[in-house]
């Protein structure tokens, strides 16, 4: 279960507090959110992921991250921890930890974190002015959710259900199977 802890602070004090804390804590409306400790599954989901994007990315503009990256949220004043990242180049970091854009975003979803991934953080990720992809990957059956923005406000959505599906990253030209990233779960 997710906690909230009801201090109120600042985001520098928030960002001074979280560097140095053996925790990792999302920073939403003022207030420090305990990111939950992410078990095996979950793990290897986010492993598989970036070790299929690391060298379909190699050559070009993009890197690929895994979950210790914060994402400055500025619309809301939130800092917020992606499961995976895909950013462009160096411009959209503000500090060696944080970033304030990205061009896809995963979430690994499991029971006590799908409702707030797919609403609160959904709405605020799509704040970033260059977010093209943001994908949902499930913990419980074969199952990868992607969001595709059209345009500045319309996003198509589409599920993917079968080993064979392609998920298809337009935003960065990388196409990966669902085979690919559920390959070592039993699923």
């Amino acid at each position: 279960m997710t906690q909230v802890l009801a201090k109120e602070m600042t985001r520098e004090a928030y960002l001074e507090f979280e560097r140095s804390s053996e925790q990792r804590y999302e920073f939403v409306n003022g207030k420090l959110v305990e990111v939950e400790v992410a078990k095996r599954l979950h793990e290897l989901l986010v492993a598989t992921i970036t070790a299929i994007l690391f060298p379909k990315l190699r050559g070009t503009e993009w890197n690929v991250y895994a979950s210790n990256l914060k994402i400055a949220i500025d619309a809301f004043g939130n800092y917020r921890f992606a499961d995976v990242s895909v950013i462009r180049g160096e411009a959209s970091f503000v500090g060696e930890d944080i970033t304030n854009d990205a061009t896809v975003l995963f979430e690994i979803l499991s029971e006590s974190t799908a409702n707030v991934d797919r609403g609160e953080k959904f709405a605020e990720y799509q704040t970033l002015p260059s977010l093209e992809e943001y994908v949902l990957v499930s913990t419980e059956k074969v199952q990868v959710e992607v969001y595709h923005r059209d345009n500045r406000t319309e996003w198509t959505y589409q599920v993917l259900q079968n080993k064979s599906d392609k998920l298809q990253l337009r935003g960065i030209g990388v196409e990966m199977t669902l085979a690919e990233i559920y390959e070592r779960t039993n699923m």
